[in-house]
């Protein structure tokens, strides 16, 4: 890589965002189902429960996916566009 190809870094940070992008996916895919808003459309708790508290965390966690899917995209994409350090 004497040439200021950047080449196999660009890949390199692809496939490391296209795998942390999954990850975080899946994991939102997983907090959706813990979330269970579907399945009652409640969305107020006056007298919050055990299970109540497990679907806010299921919210919560749902949220923070979709703020960091945002945050690695920003983060990886330059990366992945950037062709020579000429």
């Amino acid at each position: 890589m004497t040439d200021g190809s950047l080449l196999a870094w660009r890949f390199g940070a692809a496939g490391l965002t296209a795998l942390a992008l999954a990850a975080i996916a899946w994991i939102a895919w997983r907090a959706w189902r813990q979330w269970d808003l579907l399945s009652d459309y409640d969305w107020s708790h006056p007298n919050a429960r055990g299970e109540d508290r497990h679907e806010f965390l299921g919210h919560a966690a749902f949220l923070l996916c979709g703020a960091s899917f945002i945050g690695v995209l920003y983060a990886g994409v330059p990366a992945i566009f950037i062709t020579t350090c000429r």
